[in-house]
């Protein structure tokens, strides 16, 4: 906290802990994904449009010259894709995750703070590919991620509200739940994506509710679809509002979570429920009309015609998904 957070200091950060970390307690890896995800954070702005380094380049490079004379602080732009280069290919990380058979807290904050990180620096599956995919093959990771996403809440008038239900209900969260719940839900959908698209129909669950590869039941798939799902559309329909998460006003700019990040949390959700509903069309596990949004009704303030074609179909469609049904 003492320094100021710099490209300089997340880069020695990286040398100086190669190697370092394979006898490290839990406590400090949680602590050394959370200082990468703020350094990291400071130097990638989501408000605007970062210029982008050619990561296949950087990538090259440092390969080739890791034990050469290559400098990587020739320019802030070519410091920082070197820096993303050695989180991105570095092995440690993910094995030492599929090692464990508990999280922490603390240490799945730090996880999710660092992918969130990662993502942000271009479109899901792109750059962070590899370090995204390696983290994926670790199913005793999703559950624990799941239980972490639900257990973001926040204070309303009658107690806690889960922030899963306020956000798909067409709320904005405060900064501070806001930032936890799109760092761990956007994490979450993009390692089962990535973990779905792995597995054979017949590993996706087996004849008993818990027998396939999955660390999720049958029930629980159905109650996740449907979460998911609500909180898909009303982001999808937020960017139809006068006062849209995704149209921040000038005096916003600095709004935690950006618009940026809740327009890539929409985008990491979308493709979760793509290949859930892929599943679901090839080996059904949901009940028959779960995937129409008969919930809309629920969400107040939103006018139906800024979503609904003029045959009261809705507009919302995932790829191969039939239109939903218009329900009231």
């Amino acid at each position: 906290n003492s320094l100021p957070p710099s490209l300089s200091l997340l880069f020695s950060i990286l040398q100086l802990t190669q190697g370092k970390l394979a006898t490290q307690p839990p406590p400090i890896i949680s602590h050394y994904c959370h200082i990468l995800s703020r350094l990291i954070s400071h130097q990638i702005n989501p408000t605007t449009q970062w210029a982008e380094p050619d990561t296949d380049e950087f990538l090259n490079e440092w390969e080739e010259h890791e034990e050469a004379d290559f400098d990587p602080l020739e320019s802030p732009r070519e410091l920082l894709g070197s820096c993303l280069s050695i989180i991105v290919c570095d092995r440690y990380l993910p094995l030492y995750l599929r090692r464990l058979t508990s999280f922490s807290e603390p240490l799945l904050r730090g996880v999710c703070g660092l992918c969130h990180q990662l993502l942000l620096v271009r479109r899901p599956g792109v750059f962070p590919a590899k370090f995204l995919q390696q983290l994926s093959v670790s199913p005793n990771l999703l559950s624990p991620l799941w239980s972490t996403v639900q257990s973001v809440t926040m204070e309303g008038f009658s107690g806690s509200v889960p922030g899963l239900q306020f956000l798909s209900r067409g709320g904005q969260l405060p900064s501070r739940e806001g930032r936890a719940l799109v760092e761990r839900l956007g994490t979450f959908s993009t390692l089962l994506s990535l973990y779905l698209s792995t597995l054979h129909d017949a590993e996706f669950y087996g004849e008993t509710s818990t027998g396939g590869h999955l660390p999720f039941s049958r029930g629980q798939l159905v109650e996740m679809v449907a979460v998911l799902r609500d909180v898909y559309v009303s982001l999808h329909m937020e960017k139809h509002l006068p006062h849209s998460l995704f149209r921040a006003p000038a005096r916003l700019v600095e709004m935690k979570p950006s618009p940026v990040e809740y327009q890539q949390l929409k985008q990491c959700v979308y493709q979760l429920l793509c290949g859930l509903h892929e599943r679901d069309s090839r080996r059904p596990f949901c009940p028959p009309r779960h995937w129409e949004m008969a919930h809309l009704s629920k969400i107040s303030s939103i006018p139906p015609d800024l979503f609904l074609e003029a045959d009261g179909q809705s507009k919302i469609v995932f790829g191969c998904v039939p239109e939903f049904v218009k329900t009231f």
